[in-house]
């Protein structure tokens, strides 16, 4: 079984959001994903994929979208939970830290 967990930053006037598949849990996610702007951008536009490891994108299958856009935090974090997401996570730029919790 799969733990699904979506992760995102604030862009313009909304969010920007992609889907990994696979290990979403916050052991897991924590350790792996990046801490500083350049890089997380860099992250969030490879795109959806399988998992995540050291900030990178793992893509098992090519399938899985690009990066999308969201109008608001609301409809992020419910269209990620309606595909059955586990976990978000979203980069809290003022704070740099992550924000993550359970869907």
């Amino acid at each position: 079984m799969s733990t699904r967990s979506t992760v995102g930053i604030k862009s313009g006037n909304g969010f920007t959001a992609i889907y990994i598949h696979y290990d979403g849990y916050p052991e897991h996610m924590l350790a792996n994903l990046p801490n500083n702007m350049s890089d997380i951008s860099d992250m969030i536009f490879q795109g959806s994929g399988s998992a995540l490891e050291d900030g990178v994108v793992i893509k098992n299958v090519d399938d899985y979208e690009g990066p999308k856009e969201y109008h608001s935090k609301f409809n992020w974090l419910d269209s990620m939970k309606q595909s059955w997401c586990d976990w978000y996570y979203l980069w809290d730029e003022e704070n740099e830290k992550w924000e993550y919790g359970k869907l």
